[in-house]
């Protein structure tokens, strides 16, 4: 039997998330005032606060940081400019946000005097009774400000909220101009450390130059050396300018050495085409200006012809040639760079070589002219060193960009209405959101506080006269089922809810209800009709079993026509679907016989557990309470609703299983 069974109804999954929207929906309707008055309630205190709280101003101003270098020479040391990369960018920031910046801005405008700044909170009234008003002012402006990166750029927006515009603006302002001037402070700081550096440097090789030509002088006195009328011997002469050619020599192998190593590396780095002796080359000029020539006539030709077109394939060769021509010449003037290093460092060596043996050749004859030679050059050498400390020391006092800062206002301070006039408007709206929730949420605590229905185990024969019922349902026309769906505000489809919600509020699907009554004629498959409409209109998953045998009125009912020539159905040939709502509705449907025999246990019990695999809710039409198959259907049920006709009140009979009894009043006036 389970197997033939294919009913169509959501997964279980899918019933249950409509299970909890229709009982929200429910709650929501059952409390719909006390939504509305929480929801107006909350709209009303937020519209208060919103007229009542003061206007904020926030003001921004913008400085960039400048990639500009120094440019003083052999400086890099000691001084440098800032770069604009993001860690650079961020640490800029920290700065900008520092304590000590905001102790700056605070003894400048005295704001430690200001009721906004200095006046501290409870917080700290409760907790730092002894803070100085100094620091409430300086921890109160950094909460106010905010710094940040405009984009991906190398600007930073500076903003300050207050109460007053006025000061807004002066407070970004102040510390914009703050932030440069501790930049500025900062090169100068730099500026003078390097003055002081360089002072140092050339006092120390003018007391050099001192002592060695003082060493000249007092050797020239105690070997009583003369000079012809020329001022030198001819050795001495040879000497100097040997020492003369020398220093000119090593001047020029540095100079040509540092140019090798810079076109090696440039080389090695795959960028010697930068090279300043590769960038003047008019042959490499000549060769760029036909390669940029022949690109052109390329990309003309591109369009027209093919790769593979001769034409092209010529272009190709040609710009191939040219680049080869243009290697060559860089490869040469590469190699003429290292030469000329090579043969500088070659003529120095030369030079000292000849020195040396002029030197020793002279040593003996004139050994007293050597050594007053050699006191001469090393005075030469540390004049020489002295004059080139003294220049750089000029030249670091004359460099006007060391003392501009690296960053720049560009931008003076824009000011808008923190809190202005939409803001409180999109205050206002989200509130009614808000207070929809909170009525919600009060609605579902109110009706989680209300008492649930008098669904209790069968009580004694004593007490069911005195028994209070679970729902009262007014008057009951023949189409009183239609309401539920047709008019859902009506008095009767009202009733129909609110029993059905108190049902399922906390009952775990799949539930078997029985709806019986204590007489005929009490209006209980009326009622079994409705109930499975209410509540598979909310979105669980339904069927209505009509199982009273005395008289089959649930299939007529709910629409179905009789037919006949079925004999031998299963369980899904008495299945159809109601003509009103997403029910289910099992009824014989002119098969008495056949369906009876579903009807009779044990397949009944496996019925309804087949059904529990696939709906959550199965309401079973029973006879009335006098019928002896009444019982059965009881037994396998978990809850029993009796209709007693509230036209004619009747006690229910005892001697009733140990089932769940809710008692519904029909037919009400």
């Amino acid at each position: 039997m389970n197997a033939r069974l294919v009913l169509p109804v959501p997964p279980p999954e899918a019933a249950t998330r409509a299970f909890r929207v229709a009982e929200i929906w429910q709650v929501a309707e059952r409390h719909f005032q006390l939504i509305l008055l929480t929801t107006l309630a909350v709209v009303a205190l937020a519209t208060v606060y919103v007229l009542q709280v003061r206007p904020q101003y926030a003001a921004t101003s913008e400085v960039m940081l400048d990639p500009r270098k120094s440019a003083v020479e052999n400086s890099a040391a000691v001084l440098s400019s800032l770069s604009v990369d993001q860690p650079t960018i961020l640490n800029q920031i920290e700065v900008l946000t520092s304590h000590r910046l905001a102790g700056k801005v605070v003894d400048q405008f005295h704001l430690e005097r200001d009721p906004e700044f200095a006046a501290p909170g409870l917080a700290a009234k409760l907790f730092s009774p002894a803070i100085e008003p100094r620091e409430t002012a300086i921890d109160k402006l950094r909460k106010n400000l905010k710094v940040a990166q405009a984009g991906f750029s190398s600007t930073i927006r500076i903003t300050v909220t207050s109460s007053d515009r006025a000061k807004a603006t002066q407070l970004a302002s102040g510390i914009a101009a703050l932030y440069v001037q501790e930049q500025l402070e900062t090169k100068a700081d730099a500026a003078r450390n390097a003055n002081i550096w360089l002072t140092q440097r050339v006092s120390e090789l003018a007391a050099k130059v001192k002592e060695a030509e003082a060493a000249v002088q007092k050797y020239k006195a105690e070997h009583n050396i003369s000079f012809t009328a020329g001022g030198t011997s001819v050795q001495e002469q040879q000497l100097a300018e040997l020492n003369a050619q020398l220093t000119v020599a090593r001047t020029d192998y540095d100079d040509k050495a540092a140019k090798a190593a810079r076109t090696a590396a440039l080389l090695r780095s795959g960028g010697l085409a930068s090279a300043p002796q590769v960038l003047s080359s008019p042959v490499i000029a000549s060769l760029r200006a036909q390669q940029a020539e022949l690109a052109r006539e390329i990309a003309n030709l591109a369009a027209k012809y093919g790769p593979n077109h001769p034409k092209m394939k010529e272009l190709a060769a040609q710009r191939a040639d040219l680049d080869g021509k243009i290697a060559q010449e860089t490869a040469r003037i590469a190699d003429g760079v290292r030469n000329e290093a090579d043969t500088a460092g070659s003529h120095v060596g030369s030079l000292q070589k000849s020195l040396r043996q002029l030197e020793d050749a002279n040593a003996k004859k004139n050994q007293d002219s050597v050594e007053l030679t050699a006191l001469q050059s090393a005075a030469a050498s540390a004049r020489a060193m002295y004059q080139a400390f003294l220049t750089q020391y000029s030249q670091t006092e004359n460099q006007q960009g060391i003392l501009r800062p690296d960053v720049f206002v560009i931008s003076a301070s824009d000011v808008e209405e923190a809190f202005g006039p939409q803001t409180k408007l999109l205050a206002i709206l989200s509130a009614i959101p808000a207070g929809l929730l909170l009525g919600l949420a009060l609605a579902f605590m109110r009706d989680r506080r209300e008492p649930e229905l008098p669904v209790q185990p069968a009580p004694a024969p004593s007490m069911r006269r005195a028994e209070a019922p679970a729902a009262i349902l007014p008057e009951m026309g023949p189409r009183a089922a239609d309401l539920v769906l047709a008019h859902p505000a009506s008095p009767y489809a009202v009733a129909v809810a609110n029993l059905l919600a108190g049902i399922i509020k906390k009952a775990t699907p799949p539930l078997v209800i029985a709806v019986t009554a204590a007489a005929p004629g009490s209006g209980k498959t009326t009622l079994a009709l409705s109930l499975a409409r209410a509540a598979a209109q909310s979105g669980i998953a339904t069927i209505a079993i009509d199982a009273n045998r005395s008289a089959y009125h649930l299939g007529l009912m709910a629409g179905q026509v009789a037919s006949a020539g079925h004999s031998g159905y299963g369980i899904e040939g008495f299945i159809n679907p109601d003509r009103l709502s997403p029910a289910l509705i099992m009824a014989p449907n002119g098969q008495i016989s056949s369906y009876e025999r579903i009807l009779a246990q044990p397949l009944l019990t496996g019925m309804l557990d087949s059904l529990k695999t696939s709906l959550e809710l199965m309401i079973i039409a029973a006879p009335p309470l006098n019928d002896p198959s009444t019982a059965s259907i009881l037994a396998l049920s978990d809850l029993a609703i009796v209709a007693i006709d509230g036209r004619a009140p009747r006690p229910m009979p005892a001697g009733l299983p140990g089932t769940r009894i809710l008692t519904v009043f029909t037919h009400h006036r």
